[in-house]
């Protein structure tokens, strides 16, 4: 689990931070839409399809904020005010749980010492029934047996237990080879 973070955050013109959390991973995926684009499955979408897909994104991206900004408390109608801030933010937050990674790019910063799940809030640790309840999409429920596989854990364990940055470092270092690897892709050999 990450500690706290700050996430830079251009409002006007003015530079600003918002304090930020690492999620467990069931929190992270709370309605993410089984494909997003520059993915071939998205490319295979008829236009009514990827429309759809592109405003499942949009919506996932506005609940994600709120559900992963802890200061300021970010709600539905600020993060639609935030305009152009809005994706600056959701991308520094990717690059922060390594997600996203953009070179040349400074971190984010750690906020206090590392948090353990014993001093967090309640509600930050207790994830709510609906989405421990809810199956993901068909490629996320793919991705998550996977690495369950591959870490000898059961996959209600990544979903309920695992936050987003052990979720996504464990898949990079026991998937990407072999995933790299299936679509031919040698790095000795390029």
């Amino acid at each position: 689990m990450l500690p706290r973070f700050h996430l830079p955050i251009t409002l006007g013109d003015t530079a600003r931070s918002v304090l930020a959390a690492d999620v467990l991973t069931g929190v992270f995926f709370a309605g993410f839409p089984n494909t997003v684009p520059l993915t071939e499955c998205f490319d295979r979408e008829t236009a009514q399809g990827k429309a759809g897909l592109q405003a499942g994104l949009e919506a996932w991206i506005d609940g994600l904020l709120t559900r992963v900004v802890v200061q300021p408390r970010l709600t539905l109608e600020l993060v639609h005010r935030l305009g152009d801030a809005r994706d600056e933010l959701v991308t520094a937050y990717l690059r922060a749980i390594g997600w996203a990674d953009e070179p040349g790019r400074e971190a984010p910063t750690a906020d206090g010492p590392l948090l353990v799940p014993a001093r967090l809030e309640a509600e930050a640790v207790m994830m709510p029934a609906r989405i421990a309840m809810a199956l993901p999409a068909p490629n996320i429920r793919h991705a998550l047996r996977l690495t369950a596989k591959r870490a000898y854990t059961p996959p209600h364990v990544v979903w309920t237990q695992w936050f987003i940055s052990e979720f996504v470092w464990s898949w990079r270092v026991l998937l990407t080879d072999a995933l790299l690897d299936r679509d031919g892709f040698h790095p000795e050999l390029n």
